[in-house]
């Protein structure tokens, strides 16, 4: 496993190239119109708002110095494996896919939490925390979602 430092501004930057990668695998899943994939696609292409919204509640002059922070990072298999997942799911059925894509998000929160947890200045830590936990209560809002649509 070979460690490097690099800024969260990466970090975060790479989790929303995978939901944007994920809400297009679901918006092609979507041509069969199936609600599942629908609700998938309005999550995963939330990322950069639920990031404005962590964004916003750091005071401007501060931002910077939070996504300039560094952090040494070894990558996140979890993660990468549970895309790659949901990239074999593409083609599935519907169920599947939704599945591997919530997986995947389980993976994306924990490692949210675990980057939370690198030894950071307290404010960056409350930061990447509380981001977590928006991401966390996007994430129970789409099982709920999905649940009641499914039954529905």
């Amino acid at each position: 496993m070979n460690t490097t430092f690099i800024q969260l501004r990466e970090c975060l930057s790479h989790i929303g190239q995978i939901h944007k990668e994920v809400a297009d695998i679901s918006s092609r899943a979507n041509v069969t119109k199936d609600g599942h994939a629908a609700l998938l696609v309005d999550f995963f292409r939330d990322w950069e708002r639920r990031l404005s919204k962590c964004y916003s509640a750091i005071p401007e002059h501060e931002q910077k110095a939070f996504l300039n922070s560094w952090i040494q990072y070894a990558g996140n298999e979890d993660v990468e494996s549970a895309l790659a997942r949901v990239r074999e799911a593409e083609h599935s059925q519907p169920e599947e896919l939704t599945a591997r894509s919530l997986e995947l998000q389980e993976q994306i929160l924990a490692w949210l939490r675990e980057l939370a947890d690198y030894d950071h200045p307290p404010e960056v830590r409350e930061r990447l925390r509380m981001l977590a936990d928006y991401e966390e209560k996007a994430t129970r809002d789409l099982s709920v979602a999905i649940v009641t649509e499914r039954d529905a």
